[in-house]
């Protein structure tokens, strides 16, 4: 289901009611089972995915949106906080 909805604005809830589950219930399970909170592993999801996308040269601020980020700086920022150095840099 993540995968699927990648790009809209996934929330705990909207992702328990997709699953037949509550919030609390998908949490805790999650957690045990990968080892992240949902959360994380959404923004984890799509900077992979991002990452594809900027090494085949797409604009970075189109990448940004499309992933579900608000700016090309708050993209710019977890990207490197994930990947060690910004996107421009990797795909040079």
């Amino acid at each position: 289901m993540i995968a699927r909805h990648l790009t809209s604005s996934l929330s705990l809830s909207s992702i328990a009611v997709g699953v037949g589950v509550s919030p609390f219930h998908l949490a805790r399970v999650f957690r045990m089972q990968c080892g992240s909170s949902v959360h994380e592993y959404v923004h984890q999801l799509r900077l992979r995915t991002a990452l594809s996308r900027v090494m085949d040269g797409e604009d970075l601020t189109r990448v940004a949106l499309d992933m579900g980020y608000a700016s090309h700086s708050h993209f710019t920022a977890r990207f490197r906080r994930v990947f060690g150095s910004p996107p421009s840099s990797l795909r040079r």
